[in-house]
């Protein structure tokens, strides 16, 4: 999986950057980027679902740091096995990673310098459910800080098996730790949209949800 690079001066049409893939000697996909002290951070799902961090100086060219080195409350590693849709952000003087493991619930974990991570708690602070288009697998796609909380979309699904429909929504945390499925799902389910991101273009809110196209949808009026 590639990761591509374009650019767009409305967020409706768009023009790739360059001739192929921004990152081409790594897998990468679920990646999101946080703008920190004049540098970039991509936090990505890489080979084998395991969360990884690159970093550059302008946006384009990157540098592979390695993979999430993600602890237990005790210190030891987390169990083996995939770990994967990282998002994260810095607060006061911190790092917080908030991941997945096999879509069964997201966990959070804190940092001080981008190396070792340490779970908050080592029990998901997001599960599946209690409604039933979310009641089997979720992932969170995106968080940020609006106004005096956090604000998440999340994708979730009910169905049993593939192929699976997914829904997105949206859950809201004051504290990063506790949180709540706010509203029902931001799209039908038959439509099955999914790894979506909110945008505010300066008037309004945009979601725009990523997988396995690019959708834009506004607000109803």
């Amino acid at each position: 999986m590639s990761l591509g690079y374009a650019t767009s001066r409305d967020g409706v049409s768009w023009e790739r950057v360059g001739g192929g893939p921004l990152v081409s000697d790594y897998w990468v996909e679920d990646m999101m980027v946080v703008r920190h002290e004049g540098r970039y951070y991509m936090f990505s799902e890489g080979l084998n679902d395991q969360a990884q961090l690159m970093t550059s100086a302008d946006g384009v060219t990157w540098h592979r740091e390695g993979t999430l080195d993600v602890r237990l409350r005790d210190g030891r590693p987390i169990p083996p096995g995939p770990f994967g849709t990282p998002n994260g952000l810095y607060r006061d003087g911190r790092w917080y990673l908030l991941y997945e493991r096999r879509d069964l619930g997201v966990w959070l974990a804190v940092s001080e310098d981008l190396k070792t991570w340490t779970n908050v708690s080592d029990e998901p602070v997001i599960v599946p459910g209690p409604e039933p288009w979310c009641s089997r697998m979720i992932a969170m796609n995106q968080v940020q800080r609006v106004g005096d909380r956090y604000v998440a979309v999340l994708h979730g699904t009910g169905d049993s098996e593939k192929p699976r429909r997914w829904v997105p929504y949206l859950a809201e945390s004051e504290d990063l730790l506790t949180w709540k499925r706010r509203g029902q799902p931001l799209r039908p389910v038959m439509e099955n949209r999914s790894s979506g991101m909110l945008v505010h273009d300066g008037a309004e809110w945009r979601l725009y949800t990523t997988h396995d196209r690019v959708d834009l949808y506004r607000p109803q009026r």
